[in-house]
C-alpha cells in the first residue's frame, strides 16, 4: 500500500502549525483557503507540513 498523504481535521489550524514546527515538522506551504467546499458546507483551510 503506497499512501499519498495523511490529513488531520482541526479547530485551530495557526497553532495546529505552531505544535507541528515544536515537534520538528517544516511547513511547506502558506495556509490556503478553500471557501467552497463540496458536501459539508463551511470553509476548508489547508497547508502542507514534512518532517524533516
Amino acid at each position: 500500500m503506497k499512501v499519498n498523504h495523511i490529513g488531520y481535521l482541526v479547530k485551530d489550524i495557526n497553532k495546529s502549525v505552531q505544535i507541528f514546527q515544536s515537534l520538528g515538522y517544516v511547513k511547506e506551504s502558506e495556509i490556503y483557503q478553500d471557501n467552497y467546499v463540496q458536501g459539508g458546507g463551511g470553509i476548508r483551510q489547508e497547508t502542507s507540513i514534512y518532517a524533516s
